[in-house]
């Protein structure tokens, strides 16, 4: 997910309220009862790092 760091700030950001899932979710559905739309963009990847940052927090 991305979007626009002057939209973040507009919609107050994440809510801090979520400690584990659906902040994303929320962050979405703020977005959109701001007015604003999505849009998907076709032929894009991700990289994630998610394995490497589990084993560091084990050393």
């Amino acid at each position: 997910m991305f979007a626009r760091t002057d939209l973040i700030r507009r919609i107050g950001g994440f809510d801090e309220d979520f400690s584990l899932y659906g902040e994303d979710r929320d962050l979405c559905l703020s977005i959109r009862r701001a007015g604003f739309r999505r849009a998907r963009r076709e032929h894009t990847w991700e990289m994630r790092f998610e394995r490497v940052f589990a084993l560091m927090n084990l050393i």
